[in-house]
Order: C-alpha cells, then sequence, then structure tokens
C-alpha cells in the first residue's frame, strides 16, 4: 500500500451501535445506535469484517426512534449482502464524535456477550453487563461463578474482535486480585 495515511486504525474510531436485522430485500439494515445521533451527517461508517476494518459509504439513513435507524449502504444492494452486516458493530471516526460526548453504559452495551481476555492473566471471563450505578463505568464480567467487576477504561481495550465477539485488554498489574479481596 502507497499511503499508508488511507489505512484505518481501530484506535481511530468510535462505536456507536450494531446492526439488529436487515429491513426489506435491497440491503438496507436495521441498526440500534448507542446515543442520539440524529443531527450528525455521516457520509460513511466502518464495520469490521473478517479482521479488517473496511469503510461503507452511506446512500441514505433515516431515523425510526431516536435511537434506531434505517441504513442503505452503497453496494449493499440485496439481503443476502446486508445479512453479512447484522450483529456487526457500527464505527466512525473519533474526530467526527461531537466534543464532550463520553462512552455511555449505552455505547458499551455492544460488549455484552463477549469473552474478555487480558494480555498477562489470559481469559477473564464474558462480559454480562455494564454497571452504571458508580461514576465510573464497570464491565461485570462472568468467570465460573464468580463476577468480577472492571473498569471500563477505553486505554485498558487493546483490540475489538467483533466476529469472535472478544474484548482484549491490558489490565495494570494487581487489578484482579483487587476483586479477590473483596
Amino acid at each position: 500500500m502507497e499511503n499508508n495515511s488511507a489505512m484505518i486504525l481501530k484506535s481511530e474510531l468510535y462505536p456507536i451501535g450494531h446492526v439488529q436485522k436487515t429491513h426489506g430485500i435491497r440491503g438496507e439494515l436495521s441498526i440500534m445506535l448507542s446515543s442520539n445521533l440524529e443531527t450528525l451527517d455521516f457520509k460513511y461508517f466502518v464495520f469490521e469484517l473478517d479482521g479488517i476494518l473496511v469503510p461503507f459509504f452511506t446512500e441514505e439513513w433515516r431515523f425510526r426512534t431516536d435511537v434506531s435507524a434505517l441504513l442503505k449502504l452503497q453496494g449493499v444492494d440485496t439481503e443476502k449482502l446486508g445479512k453479512e452486516l447484522v450483529g456487526k458493530s457500527i464505527y466512525i471516526p473519533i474526530k467526527l464524535v461531537p466534543k464532550g460526548t463520553e462512552a455511555t453504559d449505552a455505547d458499551l452495551h455492544v460488549f455484552t456477550g463477549y469473552t474478555m481476555i487480558d494480555a498477562s492473566q489470559g481469559e477473564i471471563g464474558t462480559i454480562q453487563t455494564i454497571d452504571n450505578s458508580t461514576e465510573n463505568l464497570l464491565f461485570e464480567v462472568l468467570n465460573g461463578s464468580n463476577q468480577i467487576l472492571i473498569p471500563a477504561v477505553d486505554e485498558w481495550i487493546t483490540e475489538i474482535d467483533d466476529e469472535n465477539k472478544m474484548l482484549r485488554i491490558k489490565l495494570p498489574e494487581g487489578l484482579l486480585q483487587i476483586n479477590d479481596e473483596e
């Protein structure tokens, strides 16, 4: 590749929702958004397909509610092509996220059911939900019969694998042991 600046990096993307299902037979998608983005005009959305970040240009999109919309992408013109995107997370470049927007429990909800894997500790467990009862959002991770609370910190996330539903993280040393002491 001659122009490396054209590469899309996961660290430069922000998850805004996911594809729920196809709508009709022309590839239109029913999407659930994590926050109200009705006022923003997106020229394209990014999806991770087979580990590759792929931009799809927007043909049109219209809101059904403040957090759900119908989306038509260029090149996705059959129900079969649309079904390939069902369940996938939808990303936009971080630079397009309005200033002051922070990750919410709805943004992080897309990770429910993902396996959390730490760089040094290995598999931690399955993300059950997001705990928003404190000032900091927490992943509630089920490890066997134990529930582990892990702060949802962007800097700790090293890889998001939507296809295999894995969230790879690099936790500060000793953080998991805090859960054992409770």
